[in-house]
Order: C-alpha cells, then sequence, then structure tokens
C-alpha cells in the first residue's frame, strides 16, 4: 500500500508481515496443533490405531509429494514453453 502523495509505503514492511504471520497463518496453525482425529483415551486402548497411519497413507503422501516436486521445477516450460509464450 503506498500512500496518496509519494512513493513512500504508508506502513513498515514489518508490519505487512506481522498482519500475514498472526491473521493469516496463525489460525490454521493453532487448527492443525489441536486438532484430533480419535480421542487420547481411545488410543490408549486402541494403539493399533497408530499402526494405520504409518504404513499406508504416511508412505502414499510422502511418494505424492517426492514426485510432484520432481514434476513443479518443469511445469512452466512444459505449459508455456521454452520461449515462455502461451
Amino acid at each position: 500500500m503506498f500512500n496518496w502523495f509519494s512513493g513512500q509505503t504508508l506502513y513498515d514492511a514489518y508490519l505487512y508481515q506481522l498482519f500475514n504471520l498472526f491473521y493469516a497463518s496463525m489460525p490454521i496453525v493453532v487448527y492443525a496443533v489441536f486438532d484430533e482425529e480419535y480421542s487420547s483415551s481411545f488410543l490408549d486402548k486402541a494403539p493399533q490405531a497408530y499402526k494405520q497411519g504409518m504404513l499406508g497413507t504416511f508412505n502414499l503422501f510422502i511418494s505424492y509429494k517426492i514426485i510432484t516436486s520432481k514434476k513443479v521445477p518443469f511445469s512452466p516450460e512444459r505449459y508455456f514453453g521454452s520461449d515462455g509464450c502461451l
């Protein structure tokens, strides 16, 4: 955001970063920290619930992320061509 009469910014850059940190990302982080699929009493009674996540979905998740990270750097060239035009 710029001041109307000059090219000087209205607020300092660190205020924008604080806004992004506290009002945009912190609610997501807080939700992720306190989100529970199962209650702690259920997990105390049934420890096999831990294996379900470790064996099936975690390996699939990691392999998907590795494949995606290999594809992403080459996507712009694939879609736009080597000259950068559509």
